[in-house]
C-alpha cells in the first residue's frame, strides 16, 4: 500500500504487515526487507512531480496575485489555492473583494515563509536556495510583522506596499540549480541527492550479524542533507492552520515534534501555544520533563512568562514564587 511505502521514508518503523511475508523476525534470522515501490509506480510518481513543478514555476497562467507583508507580490493558481484550502476557496469563490480583484493581501507573513508554504502546496518539495540565511529568520520576520499589523490596526494606519515584479522561472543556469528536497524524503536509499526531507536524513535500518543474537545499528552516515530553518517551518505551520490545509499541518506537526532540541524548544513551544497545536505542546512538555538544561532554565526563570506558566504542567512552581505563600 502507499502508506507502507511512505513509512520508511518518514523514518517510521514498519509494522509486521508491511514486511515481506507479513511476519516478524527473530534476532538470529535475516532482517526483513521493505517492499520497494514498483518501477511503474516510481515513474508515474516522478512524472507527476515534474509536472507539478512545472505548474508551480510557470507564470503564464497564474491568475491570483498575493501581496505579502514585506511588499513582495507572488503569483499563484486560483484552482490550486481553492482545492488546497477551504478558506482560499471561500475568498475566491463567494462574493468577496478578493474574487473581484483576484488579489490576496496576507499582511502577517513575509514572502520567504509564504513561498516555502506555497511550494509545499504544489509539489510537496522544498528548495533550499529560497531559505533565509538565519535559522529563525522567517519566525522573527513574521512575529515582527504580526506586532506591526496589530499596531497599525489600532492606529488606523495602512502600510505602503511597494510594487515588486513578478517572479519568473530561471533560465540558462536553471539546469545547475540543485534538485528540490522532498518533504517526505526519497524512497530510494541510494545517495543520489534526493533524500532530503523536513525530518533530516532518514535513519539507517538495523542490521543483524549472522550467528549473533544481538542487533547492531550501523554507524550513521555523514548527512549533507539540508533541513529548513525552524523559523519558516513554524511559519508554514501557522499558514497551514490559518488557511485550514489539514494534510500539510498534520505533516508539519510531526516535523516540529522531531525537531525539538534545547535550541528550538522555546520557539516551538511558543508557536504551539500561539497556534493551539496540542500534540506539539504535549510533546514539548514531555521533552522538557526529561531535559536538565530546560529544567535549569525554568528554575532560573529564563523563559517568557507564558512559557513559564505552561511548564508548570510538568515542573513545580518555582521556589522564589512560593516562599511568601501561606496557603
Amino acid at each position: 500500500s502507499y502508506s507502507s511505502k511512505l513509512q520508511p521514508a518518514l523514518g517510521v518503523a514498519p509494522s509486521s504487515a508491511t514486511m515481506k511475508g507479513g511476519r516478524g523476525h527473530g534476532y538470529g534470522s535475516p532482517p526483513p526487507s521493505f517492499q520497494a515501490p514498483e518501477p511503474g509506480y516510481c515513474r508515474i510518481r516522478d512524472g507527476l512531480l515534474q509536472q507539478w513543478k512545472k505548474i508551480y514555476e510557470d507564470q503564464s497562467l497564474k491568475d491570483v496575485e498575493i501581496v505579502l507583508a514585506d511588499g513582495e507580490r507572488i503569483m499563484a493558481d486560483s484552482l490550486v489555492l481553492k482545492m488546497s484550502s477551504p478558506v482560499f476557496f471561500a475568498m475566491l469563490t463567494h462574493q468577496m473583494k478578493e474574487r473581484e480583484s483576484m488579489t490576496l493581501r496576507i499582511d502577517d507573513f513575509c514572502s520567504s515563509s509564504f513561498r516555502f508554504f506555497l511550494r509545499l502546496l504544489y509539489t510537496g518539495q522544498m528548495e533550499p536556495s529560497e531559505w533565509p540565511d538565519e535559522p529563525n529568520a522567517g519566525l522573527e520576520d513574521d512575529q515582527a510583522t504580526e506586532r506591526r499589523v496589530v499596531a497599525e490596526r489600532q492606529t488606523g494606519q495602512q502600510s505602503d506596499y511597494a510594487h515588486v515584479s513578478q517572479l519568473f522561472p530561471p533560465t540558462g543556469a536553471a539546469a545547475h540549480i540543485p534538485q528540490s528536497q522532498s518533504i517526505f524524503g526519497s524512497f530510494d536509499t541510494s545517495t543520489n541527492g534526493r533524500g532530503g526531507a523536513l525530518f533530516g536524513a532518514m535513519p539507517p535500518l538495523a542490521t543483524v550479524i549472522p550467528g549473533v543474537s544481538v542487533m547492531v545499528e550501523p554507524p550513521p552516515p555523514v548527512s549533507h542533507t539540508p533541513t529548513p530553518p525552524i523559523g519558516i517551518l513554524l511559519a508554514a505551520a501557522a499558514l497551514s492552520k490559518k488557511y485550514q490545509v489539514e494534510w500539510l499541518l498534520a505533516v508539519l506537526v510531526e516535523v516540529m515534534k522531531k525537531r525539538l532540541n534545547e535550541q528550538t524548544f522555546e520557539s516551538i513551544i511558543s508557536a504551539a501555544m500561539r497556534l493551539d497545536l496540542a500534540p506539539v505542546r504535549l510533546c514539548a512538555l514531555d521533552y522538557a520533563r526529561s531535559n536538565m538544561t530546560i529544567r535549569e532554565r525554568y528554575n532560573a526563570g529564563d523563559f517568557p512568562p507564558e512559557v513559564m506558566f505552561e511548564m508548570q504542567a510538568v515542573f513545580p512552581l518555582r521556589r522564589q514564587m512560593t516562599d511568601d505563600l501561606s496557603i
